[in-house]
């Protein structure tokens, strides 16, 4: 059966960015709608911290590697940012202190998370559990997951690796994986939430209720989103990191 999510897009009428812009659409100010657009960004985007993609919202699952695939915690965040529409409409869609449920495609599944115990960073690498030897530094991973774990799985919990790493001590303890969800610029993306008035256009206010989306699965809209009339010259954003 349809999930909730499913459910939720499917019960309001989709809007282009560039409809909301020409019809003023005035009946839909203070509603919560459903509007498609593509990504862009306000000046920052976010790194994330295994596979260092860049973009807008993203979706960090932790597990235990190997065999056993529980998930151990998640981690999600979004900053502000543009959809953009033909003619180059745009809306903004306006993170506060108040974060987005996100249904977001994987765009990378990390083996091999393991601590460093010389400089206390985290390592993953290779294609498939076991492949120690391909792991290589993730300089901002250790940070998320100090931010994200909620006390549930401290890193001084994984399989440490380094020249003082006694053979007993990693006895028990296992190497971690990773999934991540990273919304892109350029991406079509559904939302469903709050549009507000604001300067001569409009915005979506963000809010728990805020649902954000790239599935077509979820969003049946998003197949119909025009490409973008992206403008070339947008600067080089702000690189930030994933933090709490």
């Amino acid at each position: 059966g349809a999930s909730a999510t499913q459910k939720a897009f499917a019960g309001l009428d989709a809007h282009q960015v560039a409809d909301v812009l020409d019809l003023g659409l005035t009946g839909l100010v203070d509603q919560r709608i459903q509007i498609v657009g593509r990504v862009a960004h306000t000046g920052s985007v976010l790194e994330s911290p295994f596979g260092q993609d860049r973009g807008v919202a993203m979706k960090v699952s932790a597990c235990r590697g190997g065999g056993d695939t529980k998930k151990l915690f998640t981690g999600s965040k979004c900053i502000s940012f543009k959809l953009v529409g033909s003619g180059n409409a745009e809306v903004l869609v306006e993170v506060g202190n108040k974060q987005p449920q996100l249904a977001l495609l994987s765009t990378g599944t990390f083996f091999n998370v393991v601590l460093d115990n010389e400089d206390g960073n985290l390592k993953c690498g290779g294609d498939a559990p076991g492949q120690l030897s391909k792991v290589e530094t993730k300089p901002h991973a250790r940070q998320f997951w100090d931010d994200y774990n909620g006390g549930k799985d401290h890193a001084t919990q994984m399989t440490e690796v380094g020249p003082n790493v006694n053979g007993h001590a990693a006895f028990g303890n296992c190497p971690r994986q990773a999934s991540e969800h990273v919304l892109k610029l350029n991406t079509a993306v559904a939302i469903l939430g709050m549009l507000k008035p604001v300067n001569g256009g409009f915005k979506i206010q963000v809010d728990e209720s805020t649902i954000i989306t790239n599935k077509q699965s979820i969003a049946k809209a998003i197949g119909e989103c025009p490409d973008a009339d992206v403008p070339p010259s947008q600067a080089e954003p702000n690189v930030l990191q994933m933090r709490k």
